[in-house]
């Protein structure tokens, strides 16, 4: 008796030959695959085609040639020297000079019955023809006369008791006290309310506090107005109680209070054109800008009032 497991395996090998058994069998041969294609020619590497059977080439161009061109036709312009033949002569021919005549001076003189010569006579009648004619009804305009200059003098009333009769020139120091000027008076007007006062100030006092201030910082001014001098802080209105409000009158140049404004350190009220015409009399330089001008105008002034002091 064979065993289980034999009978397993010999299961499968039954099963495969019985589907092998159940296919159709055919005893017709398999057709026979087609045959290549026939290769492709190959070119030979050269082939030589008869002269008769090729293509007719192009014509080829001629070779190139030169060929000069022919000389230009003769000009139908003469020569300068041709002009001075003619038809029938071959000479040339030269005009003959003009004769010479010795120039002839101009009479200038006046016969004795005083008549013109006909010669100033001819040359006055072709000038005279020359100019129009003015009618009698309408005469010429008459010439505009020439502005004259204004001269204005270096000398003018003097406007204050400290000031000279020279533009923009105070008396010294010294000449104030000899005529016993120890104040200084000026006209102020509040920029708020408009009321106008007038102020004084101590001559000596005030005086010994600008030379004070020049002589300590001169060297560290570089010739120019200190931010104190340019805008100077004005004195306070005692009527509205406005600080810094009350700024100095000032209307002509020649009546300008320089040494109420010195005294009063205002002098950077001045506007340039009034600085320029301090400079101007007093023999400063009166080009550069403002702060300068300003500088100079004080160093002036102290001038003015001390010439031997240190303001140099």
């Amino acid at each position: 008796m064979a065993s289980p497991f034999l009978q397993e395996r010999q299961e499968p090998q039954e099963d495969w030959l019985a589907l092998s058994l159940s296919l159709p069998y055919s005893s017709s041969p398999l057709p026979p695959p087609p045959p290549p294609p026939p290769p492709a020619p190959q070119p030979f590497p050269f082939q030589y085609i008869p002269r008769l059977l090729r293509a007719p080439s192009p014509p080829r161009p001629a070779p190139f040639q030169f060929i000069p061109l022919p000389p230009p036709p003769p000009s139908p312009m003469l020569l300068p020297i041709q002009f001075m033949y003619t038809r029938h002569y071959q000479e040339p021919y030269f005009p003959a000079p003009p004769p010479y005549m010795p120039p002839q001076e101009p009479n200038t003189l006046v016969p004795k019955d005083g008549s013109p010569s006909q010669e100033e006579s001819s040359s006055g009648e072709a000038q005279h023809s020359r100019r129009p004619q003015a009618s009698s009804s309408n005469p010429p305009p008459p010439r505009a006369a020439r502005r004259r200059r204004d001269v204005r003098s270096e000398t003018v009333p003097p406007p204050f008791p400290w000031a000279t009769s020279k533009r923009a020139i105070v008396h010294s120091l010294e000449h104030l006290r000899s005529q016993g000027v120890t104040e200084i008076t000026g006209t102020v007007t509040c920029k708020r309310c408009d009321e106008q006062r007038d102020i004084t100030f101590n001559l000596e006092e005030k005086f010994s506090e600008v030379a004070r201030f020049i002589e300590e910082n001169r060297f560290d001014l570089h010739d120019r107005a200190p931010a104190q001098w340019s805008n100077p802080v004005l004195p306070t209105c005692e009527r509205c109680g406005t600080e810094n409000s009350l700024k100095p009158v000032i209307t002509k140049k020649r009546s300008i209070n320089w040494l109420f404004l010195l005294l009063g350190q205002m002098v950077g009220c001045c506007k340039l054109e009034q600085l320029k015409y301090f400079c101007k009399h007093a023999m400063n330089h009166r080009t550069g800008a403002k702060d300068r001008l300003l500088y100079s105008t004080y160093i002036g002034l102290c001038k003015q009032l001390h010439p031997e002091g240190p303001y140099e």
